[in-house]
């Protein structure tokens, strides 16, 4: 018995097929239209063997900077002896580390206006002839370096704007340093200290003034404001870091102490400060200064400085973030504090994230350890 013929499906049988084959004729021609800028690209240069789009430059100058220990300028018992070494070392470390400028501490001025170190309340002043000794080894080793003793005080303890004579005595050996010593310039570093205060801008003139212009006045200056710490103290006004610049050679803001909890936050607000200073502080040719962005990279625990959120890792980051298009003209590069806190693995990431070196060199400065251990 023949079997019957099978039923013909019904028209709406074959609709999925039909939606589905339509469908993937869409994509193709999505796909297609999506490619074809890319292909384009690839035709027009890969394909004809052009160099691929230059890479950003790199933010690094060899022109940094780092704030020092007081015992290349004073000296003591856990160096003596050691400091020709001491000094060979610190020549091959700042190499390393494309480290121009070297902010030894030289230390709060006294009643006087003589600089100098302070142990148990008592200032112990400079001595000048250990100054011109370390600046002559320096410059003998590497003349490139910049040796730019960092001095000032605490206000209102050590700097007393009102008290003239010891601002004139102060002033005075500004100029003994630069001009009979042998420092390339001299740091200003007044703290705490809120913006505007008076008599602070006629200082830096008076400085200045005292050094000359082929000299450097260099200045420790306080990042701008955040609501992140609405502190007075320690944050300058956009307005005055303008004016501290104006008044300056080279200004070096430090970017931390700022009591987050969070190395996201810090990050951002390193690149926000980074940002506000590139709009704000003129270049040379027009009056201005040159600037670095201080990093930390100290172990100490306190309420305005978490040492594993304010890591030189995270600043370093949120400079790039700020100048990922391009560094203004008068940005030198960044100053790390401090040589004596700085361990390998903290120059490690800067040889990788600042430096750009795929295999770090992590040279660590020789006060980061003294001859005595200490």
């Amino acid at each position: 018995m023949s079997q019957p013929a099978p039923a013909q499906p019904p028209v709406i049988a074959a609709r999925p097929q039909s939606l589905v084959r339509g469908f993937i004729d869409w994509r193709r021609h999505e796909v297609a239209w999506r490619l074809a800028p890319i292909v384009a690209v690839l035709v027009a240069t890969g394909c004809r063997g052009e160099d691929p789009p230059p890479a950003i430059p790199s933010l690094d100058r060899a022109e940094n900077g780092i704030w020092m220990r007081r015992h290349w300028l004073h000296g003591g018992p856990e160096v003596d002896g050691h400091e020709d070494r001491l000094r060979a070392d610190l020549a091959v470390a700042t190499r390393a580390n494309g480290v121009q400028r070297l902010y030894p501490f030289l230390g709060p001025m006294d009643h006087e206006g003589h600089p100098g170190w302070r142990k148990a309340g008592v200032i112990h002043r400079y001595e000048p002839e250990r100054v011109a000794a370390f600046t002559a080894a320096m410059a003998a080793l590497d003349p490139s370096l910049q040796v730019i003793p960092w001095t000032g005080g605490t206000w209102p303890h050590d700097v007393l704007f009102v008290d003239t004579e010891r601002i004139d005595g102060f002033v005075e050996h500004t100029r003994a340093l630069t001009h009979e010593l042998g420092a390339a310039g001299v740091q200003l570093n007044v703290e705490p200290m809120p913006s505007d205060t008076e008599g602070y801008l006629a200082l830096l003139g008076a400085v200045k003034q005292a050094i000359g212009p082929d000299r450097v006045l260099s200045v420790a200056a306080y990042p701008p404001p955040t609501l992140h710490q609405p502190v007075e103290e320690v944050h300058w006004s956009l307005p005055f870091l303008r004016d501290v610049c104006l008044a300056s050679d080279e200004v070096a803001v430090m970017a931390y102490d700022t009591g987050l909890k969070y190395r996201y936050l810090y990050r951002s607000l390193v690149a926000r400060w980074t940002r506000q200073l590139a709009e704000t502080l003129p270049p040379p040719d027009q009056g201005g200064c040159v600037w670095l962005v201080g990093l930390p990279s100290y172990e100490d625990d306190e309420p305005w400085h978490r040492p594993d959120v304010e890591t030189i890792d995270e600043a370093i980051r949120g400079v790039h973030d700020a100048l990922e298009d391009g560094a203004p003209s008068n940005f030198r590069g960044v100053a790390v504090y401090a040589s004596w806190t700085t361990d390998a693995q903290e120059w490690g990431l800067y040889d990788r994230l600042w430096r750009e070196q795929e295999e770090p060199t992590a040279v660590v400065f020789p006060d980061l350890v003294l001859p005595d251990g200490s």
